[in-house]
């Protein structure tokens, strides 16, 4: 676990260098909480304004993770069970700093800085689902799991290892999956569907 029942312990701010931290947090142990971070919007009033002349201020927010989601279909001919699912090289240990001073000078949409300090792979084992031919099964507790942001170059090394009828395995590059972006970005999901088929 994070130390808290909230993660409230994986966030800080400073409030002299106006920086909010993320800290560092290995997703090969699922969590499932996500961070979000607002833009600052900045409003001058006359002075001696009551409450009366202060409109609502809507305050965007963003959130720090991504989360990605695998489904698996069967159109062979004949049964299938899929016995585990690994997503292997993923830079799953990073911290994220975000900014909200340069210079002296208030930034109203900072961009989060992450800092990749390790690699790991996620793995749902004892699947053990039957599926015949049409049926689909979500993969990871059937729901999407959050990790960190993820580059381009950083996907590139990834690979998505499932076996099967409980001595078969395939192995595929990560990118060379169709339909998908080539990168995994903060506040937004990614899916996936792997489809097995007959020769």
């Amino acid at each position: 676990g994070d130390g808290s029942a909230d993660g409230s312990s994986y966030v800080s701010f400073d409030s002299g260098k106006k920086i909010l931290t993320v800290n560092e947090y290995d997703f090969t142990t699922r969590r499932d909480y996500d961070f979000v971070y607002s833009d600052v919007v900045e409003r001058t009033y006359a002075k001696g304004s009551t409450s009366n002349d202060i409109s609502r201020v809507m305050l965007p927010m963003h959130h720090v993770f991504s989360a990605f989601q695998f489904k698996v279909t069967n159109m062979r001919n004949s049964a299938i069970t899929i016995n585990s699912i690994t997503l292997k090289n993923l830079k799953t240990e990073k911290s994220a700093t975000i900014s909200y001073s340069n210079n002296g000078n208030i930034v109203s949409k900072p961009n989060p800085a992450y800092t990749t300090s390790g690699s790991g792979n996620i793995t749902d084992t004892g699947i053990n689902t039957t599926l015949n031919q049409g049926g689909t099964t979500t993969l990871f507790d059937e729901e999407f799991y959050m990790i960190w942001p993820q580059t381009e170059a950083e996907l590139d090394a990834a690979e998505v290892e499932i076996i099967y009828n409980t001595n078969q395995k395939a192995t595929i590059p990560l990118t060379a999956l169709a339909d998908n972006a080539k990168s995994w970005d903060a506040g937004k999901r990614y899916s996936y569907t792997l489809t097995f088929k007959d020769k």
